[in-house]
């Protein structure tokens, strides 16, 4: 779990979009047409970053 865990914030880390989509979670679940206009990201993005922390198990974050 902390090797999950670091390696999770290092990825992070490494993109700011993936940080302020992950930090848009905060307050919920959205869908990523919300997100992507809360944050001024473009939708594709927003659902490609959501599919790559879904894939590293980040889902436990938001439950």
């Amino acid at each position: 779990m902390e090797r999950e865990l670091i390696e999770g914030i290092a990825i992070i880390q490494r993109s700011k979009c993936k940080e302020i989509v992950l930090r848009s979670l905060n307050n919920g679940i959205k869908m990523p047409s919300k997100i992507s206009k809360e944050t001024k990201i473009s939708i594709h993005h927003v659902s490609r970053y959501l599919k790559q922390l879904k894939e590293k198990k980040f889902s436990y974050m938001f439950k």
